[in-house]
């Protein structure tokens, strides 16, 4: 029987690669509304092939409002990824975003109860030095890098508080199809309508070749983090889950030239402790 460490190590690879496919598409001079309008939309198909190939069709689900709220706070989420790579180094700026266990760890410990134990205080801190040992970009004086900071940091608090929405969604018998459902129909209808009131629609070949796979991609690392939340606190599987960066980072050394240091290999190095923590202790 699979268990909440497969999901999350689904997850992991999932947004991973989709981090490294926001890059390269910005790289390739995508439009980011118009890029999202087609990855909601394939987010939307994948759920719905799910729903119907697991539980041949939709059912009712309590609470309904969670998918509009995660809805809103993945799309947030994902169009400030986007926008951070237009300028940003893939690495240094993933590692931002993934800072989001910090307000996810902090929002499960004062609203959802959840206790604080040695294991998740040593993951905490690992997690957090190896993020800090990428910020060695931002120290130099750049301001395209410290520009596109500030939608990273955005991303960052919007997934931190989407994570903590998945969490209670899991926990009160939310059907997760449909709530995946409702989050990707959100989406897609709020970036269509970025699209028609601030932006052009630029549906390009790489879009076209980008977007669909991202898609798929986010929508089979939501239904695996839903599965894995069943399972387990969230204060203890963010840390390690926002630890993708690392992998996002490798793709990004060796297929964008991005640089390595000193730094960035002990981060690394941290990481690969997080791992070992999470699955021996």
């Amino acid at each position: 029987m699979l268990d909440w460490k497969f999901y999350s190590a689904v997850v992991f690879v999932c947004v991973a690669v989709g981090s490294f496919l926001y890059k390269r598409a910005q790289m390739l001079g995508i439009r980011s509304g118009s890029f999202m309008v087609v990855q909601s939309f394939c987010f939307f198909c994948t759920v719905l092939a799910a729903s119907l190939l697991r539980y041949g069709g939709i059912s009712g689900s309590p609470y309904p409002w969670l998918g509009l709220v995660a809805g809103v706070l993945g799309l947030t989420g994902a169009f400030s990824v986007l926008q951070s790579m237009r300028q940003g180094e893939l690495g240094t700026n993933i590692a931002v975003v993934r800072l989001s266990f910090i307000p996810t760890a902090i929002g499960a410990f004062l609203f959802l109860g959840e206790p604080f134990t040695l294991q998740k205080g040593v993951l905490l801190l690992l997690a957090g030095l190896a993020v800090s040992l990428f910020f060695d970009h931002y120290r130099r004086e750049n301001r395209l890098a410290l520009k596109s900071l500030f939608p990273a940091i955005t991303a960052c608090m919007a997934f931190g508080i989407f994570d903590i929405v998945y969490k209670i969604a899991s926990t009160h018998g939310v059907n997760p199809l449909t709530f995946l459902i409702v989050q990707s129909a959100t989406a897609h209808i709020l970036i269509n309508l970025y699209v028609a009131l601030h932006e052009k629609y630029q549906l390009n070949r790489v879009v076209f070749r980008i977007a669909p796979l991202c898609g798929i991609l986010f929508g089979a690392a939501c239904l695996s983090m839903l599965k894995a939340l069943e399972e387990v606190d969230v204060s203890l599987i963010s840390p390690f889950i926002q630890m993708n960066f690392i992998l996002s980072y490798l793709m990004g050394v060796v297929f964008l030239g991005e640089s390595v240091t000193k730094r960035k290999l002990i981060g690394i190095g941290l990481v690969a402790l997080c791992v070992l923590l999470l699955r021996f202790w």
